[in-house]
């Protein structure tokens, strides 16, 4: 099996034998590119004349290679497609900087922040605790491919327009092309597998039969905020009113778990569970289950219904722990009467100590006179 040095050195020098003619005299280009939660090499054959060119993902191509899933020859094969993708009709690098004629291709992602610093610095970009929200233009769109372009700084500047309007743009314009799903994880597993098991010609009884006895009840309590076609979707949740419709939907205040990048998960928040307990499950998932390259962070956070606030759940905590507290001193502030037995208990105290006093002072006599007996005893022994 070739390393990766030695793939790129294959793919460069097989790759135009494949496209067309007016392809042979383009220079293939290798880069890195960076991205959300990580970068890449990319490929790209750059056409003299031409303002662009698709960008090919070679390092993922080659984790298909080493896991065997696909032959060289027919990664070589999808390669070319792919590079022969064009731009849609009328669209250039002129029209990439034209906010107007882009606008309506704006679309959210989000990542977290701590892994993506380097990245954040070249994109415009919107905190949300500490997650960010970034924006991307929809070039094409098919079956299986997406093509997209995150805005970068250079581009934002072209816009020309400002931050808080490329934000809510993009935002209002994101359910219209990737439309939000809110389903039962339940739901979700049972047409997952579903789908493998029809794949695999298995009788509809038996599909049923293993599916009945397949997920505990706990999955019925839990949802899946994501796209509809279920793929970078967790900026769905902070899409327009997602947040208040999904506690219209449950009644009661959530928890948002960050699954991945691909979703977000939301159970009732019951009181049940601390931040700590929330946390723990979430990092304990990330770190076996989920891929580096789609983690988003590890971090639970809580959406309050009645107030609309969405925030970390340790903070919910010590938000509703300094409320409480506020609440006790405005009680008593209310109900000073409240204070009154504590000075009756102190006034009683001080009563008993003076009787006791007292007590002492009648009894010295008694007393001394006992302690000298006692003495004399002593010194007649």
């Amino acid at each position: 099996m070739m390393d990766f040095e030695k793939f790129k050195e294959n793919i460069t020098g097989s790759i135009q034998s494949l496209l067309p003619e007016k392809y042979q005299e383009g220079n293939v280009i290798l880069s890195q590119e960076d991205r959300i939660n990580g970068s890449h090499t990319a490929l790209m054959v750059k056409i003299e004349g031409e303002n662009t060119a698709a960008s090919v993902n070679l390092s993922q191509f080659y984790e298909i290679y080493e896991a065997g899933v696909m032959s060289f020859e027919d990664i070589l094969s999808e390669i070319s497609s792919q590079i022969q993708t064009e731009m849609p009709a009328g669209l250039d690098t002129a029209s990439l900087s034209d906010y107007e004629k882009m606008k309506d291709s704006l679309f959210i992602r989000v990542c977290g922040i701590e892994q993506n610093q380097e990245l954040l610095a070249h994109v415009p970009h919107k905190k949300v605790e500490d997650l960010a929200v970034t924006y991307h233009l929809l070039i094409s769109s098919g079956d299986e491919v997406i093509g997209s372009a995150m805005v970068t700084n250079t581009q934002f500047e072209k816009f020309g327009v400002t931050a808080e309007r490329l934000h809510q743009d993009a935002i209002e314009n994101s359910p219209k092309i990737f439309p939000m799903q809110l389903i039962s994880l339940r739901d979700l597993l049972t047409e997952n597998i579903r789908q493998e098991m029809e794949a695999e010609g298995m009788p509809k009884e038996l599909q049923e039969l293993i599916l009945e006895s397949m997920y505990p009840e706990s999955t019925e309590a839990l949802y899946v905020v994501t796209n509809d076609n279920r793929f970078n979707g967790a900026g769905a949740l902070f899409y327009p009113d997602v947040m208040k419709e999904i506690g219209e939907r449950l009644g009661t205040d959530y928890v948002v778990l960050p699954s991945s990048t691909h979703e977000m998960v939301i159970a009732r928040d019951d009181g049940s569970r601390s931040a700590y307990e929330w946390e723990f499950m979430v990092a304990d998932i990330n770190q076996k289950e989920v891929p580096q390259n789609e983690h988003l962070t590890d971090n639970a956070y809580h959406y309050d219904r009645e107030n609309q606030v969405f925030e970390r759940f340790s903070t919910f905590e010590a938000r509703m722990e300094e409320k409480e507290k506020a609440a006790a001193r405005d009680a008593q502030g209310r109900h000073p009467s409240s204070l009154v037995p504590k000075k009756e208990s102190v006034l009683k105290r001080l009563d008993e100590k003076k009787s006791i006093v007292k007590a002492r002072e009648e009894g010295k006599g008694k007393a001394a006179t006992r302690d000298t007996d006692k003495k004399k005893d002593y010194m007649l022994s």
